[in-house]
């Protein structure tokens, strides 16, 4: 499984941005402050022996450039393009559309049953940990749906499920509206993020400004107008990621 660069983005809008460094990319290379950098492999299995197409060796920092800064480090909020750049790289989701083939795969969800056309069961696979060590529940996916839900910002990517419901620790039940085909995509966009709900009931200003997620990057630092800087996460239910620090900087012009 790839272990590190993420998902390739279901819904068109976000499908069509330049991210190459922030992890959608399926090219060897990409430029950075200094010149150019080797990247991982950008798809699912892509890794073979390590190799990122150029001399098989990568960086510990990749520094990508964007024309604008984030807007919002909360996933069911920033929806914009540098925002989802950047936390794509902290949070996963339910399933995934792997890079090379375009497929659906299991990410938190390690497997899911179809009840009938507007019902599924989801299995959390166990063992996920957010960044701050706490293991994925399935009352934290069920938190994660109904805030995307919630959120005026996000919820049209959501707003086909009527309900979720915690069936025990690993396992959520799914009721939609209607029989709705894009829903197993859907629940892989970004803005369908799962995210911890007791850090994000404690205190939700805090959670906006310092995310906690479950994806191969955690957050270091957010200097608005200037940079934000992502960390290893070496407990990655995956593996942890080659490049040990990635760094988005700002750059208008």
């Amino acid at each position: 499984m790839r272990k590190t660069w993420k998902k390739v983005i279901a819904l068109s809008l976000v499908a069509a941005m330049a991210v190459s460094a922030a992890g959608c990319s399926k090219s060897g290379q990409t430029s950075t402050e200094g010149g150019s950098a080797q990247t991982e492999a950008g798809s699912k299995g892509a890794e073979a022996g390590g190799s990122t197409g150029g001399s098989g060796e990568y960086k510990d920092t990749l520094v990508w450039a964007q024309g604008a800064d984030v807007t919002s480090l909360d996933p069911h909020q920033g929806k914009e393009t540098p925002a989802v750049e950047v936390t794509d790289q902290i949070f996963d989701t339910l399933t995934v559309v792997d890079a090379a083939t375009g497929e659906l795969q299991p990410q938190i969800a390690e497997s899911w049953d179809q009840n009938s056309d507007t019902s599924y069961t989801f299995h959390i696979r166990q063992g996920v940990k957010f960044h701050d060590g706490s293991e994925v529940k399935a009352e934290d996916v069920k938190f994660s749906l109904d805030r995307a839900i919630n959120s005026a910002a996000v919820s049209y990517i959501v707003d086909f499920i009527d309900k979720v419901d915690v069936v025990d620790d690993y396992t959520v039940n799914v009721e939609l509206k209607a029989p709705y085909a894009p829903a197993l995509r859907n629940l892989s966009v970004p803005f369908a993020a799962i995210v911890p709900k007791a850090v994000v009931e404690a205190d939700e200003e805090a959670f906006k400004l310092h995310p906690i997620g479950t994806g191969p990057y955690k957050f270091v630092e957010w200097k608005q107008g200037d940079s934000v800087t992502l960390e290893r996460f070496d407990d990655y239910y995956a593996g942890p990621a080659e490049t040990q620090k990635l760094v988005m900087k700002v750059i208008p012009e």
